[in-house]
């Protein structure tokens, strides 16, 4: 399925930088209407994709189609839907930017977006999937805790037993590591990680105190 998502967005950047060349390299003043069906399938697909996979960049990408907050419109805050929809700005008969060179500018933008998740997929794609595992374990660690307080150690143990299965599932498969015993023993995971030097030294004597 990974590979899959990640052949996705390589054809979202090549469609995207496509439809861009065509942009700069046609001469007519009203390109917009002839790409503008283009670039707005483009960027349904693309604006989803930024989203899901780098929320952080999401408000940078959909601020280069719509700008949500100006007072008025100049060259710094010109968006691609103003592009466009044809609007140009102009005092009295001079028009102060060519409206096609600040749409692009910001359409460059969005694809370079595009491209450093293209280019970064697989880092992107293990960062969250830590993430996520990161915030399960914790939480049952903490409900670990609260058996713990009540009285209940045994219980208490045999959840983190579980907690420290499914931590050292997710390092042997990060580190493309296996075991071979069929129900290995802590000790067992801890003298695999230390020989396959999954943990530097100082690490190591943290993680055994």
């Amino acid at each position: 399925m990974n590979q899959s998502i990640k052949e996705s967005i390589k054809k979202l950047y090549t469609d995207g930088k496509k439809i861009f060349n065509e942009f700069i390299n046609d001469k007519e003043d009203n390109i917009f209407l002839k790409l503008g069906q283009k670039y707005q399938s483009w960027y349904t697909i693309a604006n989803i994709t930024v989203k899901e996979l780098v929320p952080t960049r999401y408000d940078d990408f959909i601020e280069c189609y719509k700008c949500s907050k100006r007072k008025e419109i100049s060259f710094s805050n010109f968006t691609m839907s103003d592009y466009l929809v044809g609007i140009s700005i102009s005092l009295g008969d001079t028009i102060l930017f060519k409206p096609k060179t600040a749409g692009l500018i910001r359409f460059k933008m969005q694809l370079d977006i595009i491209k450093a998740i293209n280019e970064n997929f697989e880092n992107t794609l293990f960062n969250i999937k830590n993430s996520i595992e990161f915030e399960l374990l914790d939480n049952e660690l903490k409900s670990t805790k609260k058996l713990l307080k009540n009285g209940y150690l045994r219980s208490a143990g045999a959840v983190c037993g579980v907690i420290l299965e499914k931590h050292f599932a997710s390092v042997l498969e990060n580190h493309k590591l296996c075991i071979k015993k069929k129900e290995p023993c802590i000790s067992d995971y801890n003298d695999l990680f230390k020989n396959e030097n999954v943990y530097d030294t100082v690490k190591w004597r943290l993680y055994n105190t």
